[in-house]
């Protein structure tokens, strides 16, 4: 009896500490210092499905994160991925796809936002530096 109650102690004390933490794809605003050390990433999906984003730099991609079918998603890319001298390309992966649609690649600096347009036909999608 001791060790059933205790087993589920243990558990409500796990699961609680796992629900009070904000989720990886929160919309919590990053700090200035943040701010300052990223660029940030605007996707306007005209897609019918969700896309996950990704960013190739330095001969490795690294997940940005998940852009909503028909909506605007606001993301970060940490300024160390894309610094003033190096090119790198926004990929788009369409969940439930098996292709991948990548960018033209670019430059940008630290005070410039990105803005990458998603269309329905993914080739037919625009890259703004602003």
């Amino acid at each position: 009896m001791w060790h059933a109650r205790s087993a589920v102690l243990a558990l409500l004390v796990t699961v609680g500490g796992c629900a009070s933490g904000p989720s990886p794809e929160s919309s919590i605003e990053p700090s200035s210092e943040t701010s300052a050390s990223s660029i940030r990433l605007t996707i306007e999906s005209h897609n019918w499905a969700d896309v996950v984003i990704y960013l190739e730099h330095e001969g490795q991609r690294s997940r940005l994160g998940l852009a909503k079918a028909a909506s605007v998603t606001a993301m970060r890319i940490p300024a160390s991925w894309a610094g003033s001298t190096q090119t790198v390309r926004l990929v788009a992966h369409r969940v439930g796809s098996r292709t991948d649609f990548r960018s033209e690649g670019f430059i940008v600096l630290s005070e410039q936002e990105v803005v990458w347009t998603l269309e329905t036909d993914l080739q037919g999608s625009s890259l703004t530096l602003r």
